[in-house]
């Protein structure tokens, strides 16, 4: 009969040890920095729906609709309908055929990660890593804005990202 001795027990118990903590410290790939242009056309690296933030961060999603009225007919009403998860809120404009625009987000949540792993909470040299456009951020704001049409603030505490806010012109 086959018999292993403590020694032998210990020695193999190390090796298999050894073996699986070289397969958990893998090195992390390095991700590819992004410009402020590819950032602003698409936050989320999807398109951003209340579809894709039901299946994200599920039964915690809170919805609110807003009547407001129509910026080219006053006689007409419109909906805004406004996601909110926790600290953080995101803005939909809801058209007569029942699509959903996305215009605005207050992100403050962790949880929520953008395009390059962006979300709040990574230190400021995470962040500047992140845009290959991005060089000195000797501020705790940083406003990018594409056009007239897109924008993105980005406010820092104590060189942590706090909040990001989005900003997309609907008309």
């Amino acid at each position: 009969m086959f018999k292993i001795n403590l020694s032998q027990l210990l020695t193999i118990f190390s090796l298999v040890l050894f073996a699986t903590a070289c397969n958990l410290f893998k090195p992390v790939p390095e991700k590819d920095s992004i410009s402020t242009t590819v950032f602003l056309e698409t936050p989320f690296s999807k398109t951003i729906t209340p579809e894709y933030l039901e299946e994200n961060l599920g039964r915690r999603l809170k919805e609110e609709k807003i009547p407001v009225s129509n910026i080219h007919n006053p006689e007409q009403t419109d909906t805004v309908l406004v996601m909110h998860y926790r600290s953080s809120s995101f803005y939909f404009y809801l058209t007569s055929d029942n699509r959903a625009l996305f215009y605005e987000a207050n992100i403050k949540n962790p949880r929520i990660r953008l395009i390059a792993d962006l979300r709040t909470g990574i230190k400021k040299d995470a962040f500047r890593e992140a845009f290959r456009d991005i060089n000195e951020l000797d501020s705790d704001t940083l406003q990018v804005i594409e056009d007239e049409f897109s924008k993105a603030i980005f406010e820092f505490k104590r060189d942590r990202l706090q909040k990001i806010k989005i900003e997309n012109y609907l008309d």
